[in-house]
Formats: C-alpha cells, structure tokens, sequence
C-alpha cells in the first residue's frame, strides 16, 4: 500500500470501515497523503484503533452519538458530524400494491380495514431487539384487536427467525410474520408497510428511518442511538421506549386511527429528508473536509 501510494502521488484518501482504516492509516502516515477517517459505527474499544484514529489528518462521524464514542481526544481532533446521504428512488403503486401482496399471500392474510403491516428492516441481528419488536406488535394486537403482520426484511445473520416465530407463537393467532432477505432496491418494500418499527438503541444513525421517511412512510423507532438526531419526536417521526411495549402499540394505533396526525408525519418527513440527507447536502460537506485535509498536509486544497 505504501509503495502504491508513493507512486500513484494521491493527495488523500478516504477510509470507510475498521479493517480498511487498520490497513491504510500508517501507509498515509509515511507517504504523506491526507486520510479522512470515515467512522460510520459505534467505536471499537481497541488500543490499537485509537491509535491510529489520533494518526489520521481529518474525521467523519455519521452521528454525535458515534462521534461520542470515539476516543477521548476527540473534540481536540474536531471530528466533523456528516449525517449519512440517502437518495431513495420512486418505486410505483403497482410495485407497492405487489410487494404488499406478496407479504400478505405469503403470511396467508386476506386483509381487511383494520389489518397493519408493520415493517421492521434491517440485518436481523440481536442488536436490533426483533424480540422487543415482537413484544410491541403482541401489546398492539391485543390492545386493538388488530391483525398485525412484522416484515422482517433483512439477512438473518444469527439464525434469529425462529426464535421470533416461538416469540409470535405466544402472543396470539392476530400477529403474523413475514420474512425476506435482503432486497434491493428497498423502497417499494418499504412502501408496502403501514410504518416502520426500528427497536435497536445503538445503531449509529438510522438509514431505513430517512428511507421511509422519503417514501412517504411514518416512523417509529427505539430512543437512542443515532435515532435522536435523525427523528424531531412528532414532527417527523416518534421516538419511543421499548421498556413500555403498551405506550409504544398506543403510539402505533394513533398513527393508524388519526390519519391527519399520519398526514402531518409523513409531510414533515419527506421534507426534512430531502433537506438534511440529499446527497448533494452530503457531497458539499464531505469536499468541504478533503479541501481542509489537504491544506494540513499538502499546504494546498484539492481542485
């Protein structure tokens, strides 16, 4: 890597993951090159990662809630808080009409009015609490009398599903789940649910809530994380505590039986979506880190 940048003469590079950063760091270090640190997690309490953090010239956070878990030099370093871009594309109602379809058929729902599809998205992994996400849709379900279908709509990396489906089993006959992998492009899964349900508290920003909220999806998720700074509670989306399975299906029947409450979420949210997340917003201020990178290393910006 050294000797590739001593010959190609970059002027900056840009690290995204820990297993990049572990191998590109001292190689800019003893080439001179500018390297922007990308931190898009949580921080990895290691020595050695903390290390070469302090080594790179400029850094990226996707949250305040990843820039504060980043070493304690930090705010010394001035680590720059760069939310995630998100360019979500304009599925049809034909495609919404057919994914929701294949969900329904697939769980063998013939729905009616008061039927909810709730989408729960992501890789299914613990971290993600599908198992606080079941204990919300049981509380639902019970409290409405609701058919109520969980769109797990992710890989599943720890063999969760059927735990989850033990877990459904005995909350009642109203809630169903369906299970996909990963799909691509998400928008018109997205589109076929009623709302998104995000349950982890540690996700360092919370892609699939500016998704949604793209889509014209409302939006409830876990407080904590990145979660925060991604959802104005009630203006764009509801935060909630899992703690209170009961306040949270509450929440979710005021988002199915007030639709000018729903109108009013999903306005706002496509708004601040555009507003906070395009990546034109993203491009300007991530050129506008290379540019000071540079003039630290190289005593000049890059054109």
């Amino acid at each position: 890597i050294l000797r590739f940048l001593l010959n190609e003469r970059f002027q900056l590079v840009h690290t995204n993951d820990t297993r990049i950063q572990t191998l590109w760091t001292l190689p800019c270090v003893f080439s001179q090159t500018s390297h922007v640190w990308h931190q898009r997690t949580k921080f990895t309490d290691s020595t050695l990662l903390k290390g070469f953090f302090g080594l790179a010239t400029s850094h990226i956070c996707i949250s305040n809630f990843v820039k504060e878990s980043c070493p304690n030099n930090v705010s010394r370093i001035g680590a720059v808080v760069v939310p995630n871009a998100v360019a979500p594309s304009d599925p049809s109602p034909e495609d919404r009409e057919q994914k929701r379809a294949e969900i329904l058929e697939q769980v063998k729902v013939v729905p009616t009015d008061s039927t909810v599809v709730v989408g729960i998205i992501g890789t299914l992994s613990s971290v993600k609490n599908p198992l606080d996400a079941i204990s919300v849709l049981a509380a639902f379900s019970e409290m409405t009398n609701r058919e109520v279908v969980g769109a797990f709509i992710g890989t599943d990396r720890e063999g969760l599903r059927d735990l989850i489906k033990t877990e459904v089993a005995r909350g009642g006959d109203n809630i169903k789940v369906f299970f996909s992998n990963f799909v691509s492009p998400i928008e018109p899964w997205l589109q076929a649910c009623d709302l998104i349900l995000a349950c982890s508290k540690t996700d360092g920003f919370g892609r699939v809530l500016v998704e949604a909220m793209s889509v014209g999806i409302p939006v409830v998720a876990a407080r904590g994380g990145g979660h925060s700074e991604v959802i104005r509670h009630r203006e764009t989306g509801l935060l909630v505590d899992l703690e209170d399975p009961y306040g949270v299906a509450s929440v979710l029947e005021e988002l199915c039986a007030n639709p000018i409450f729903r109108g009013y979420l999903i306005e706002t949210g496509k708004k601040e979506a555009s507003a906070r997340f395009s990546p034109e917003e993203h491009m300007r201020r991530v050129l506008n880190i290379y540019k000071g990178s540079t003039i630290l290393t190289h005593g000049r910006s890059v054109s």
